[in-house]
């Protein structure tokens, strides 16, 4: 295993991730925007190129156009578009959890332990609003989801990786 190897990398991410959150989830916005602006650099590229064979040519010459702008905004602003992010998760928690109230209660007659589904839709209305008052919380939130994340997923390839080795080692062992 070499440092380059997707298992040590993984690993190394998962710490970074828990290390330094808002250093990683900025430079992830910035790939993000990247990727998204040289889409749409492709896309209109693309378009141009099939203009006379495009039957609905606008709608991808929109695309392209949205993408490049949108990958821009978030190039400029990567902090801002983390910021964004946490704000959305912020309004599907508070949807959610309403949504998770109401049907609880309009299924009471029919359901039993109603009171664990409001419960959980006020914790995940709660969890909005907080988000929403310490969005810093929600940036740290995301990277130590994706750092924990990183880290299962590099403990649980190398250790696939050493079983492999293991049952390898012990057929060659048998066909010696």
């Amino acid at each position: 295993m070499g440092l380059f190897d997707p298992r040590i990398l993984a690993l190394l991410f998962g710490l970074i991730c828990l290390v330094a959150p808002g250093i990683t989830l900025t430079t992830l916005a910035i790939f993000a925007g990247a990727f998204i602006l040289v889409d749409g650099i492709f896309g209109l590229v693309g378009v141009f190129a099939n203009w006379k064979e495009l039957e609905q040519k606008w709608l991808f010459l929109l695309e392209a156009v949205v993408s490049m702008l949108l990958g821009w905004l978030i190039l400029r602003l990567p902090e801002a578009a983390v910021v964004m992010l946490v704000l959305l998760m912020a309004m599907w928690a508070m949807i959610a959890g309403f949504t998770r109230v109401a049907m609880a209660i309009n299924m009471r007659k029919e359901i039993k332990g109603e009171g664990w589904i409001i419960a959980s839709g006020v914790l995940t209305i709660l969890l909005g609003v907080a988000l929403i008052v310490f969005p810093a919380l929600g940036v740290v939130y995301m990277a130590v989801l994706l750092g924990v994340g990183a880290l299962l997923l590099g403990g649980s390839l190398i250790a696939g990786s050493l079983r492999m080795r293991k049952i390898h080692r012990a057929q060659a062992k048998a066909g010696a």
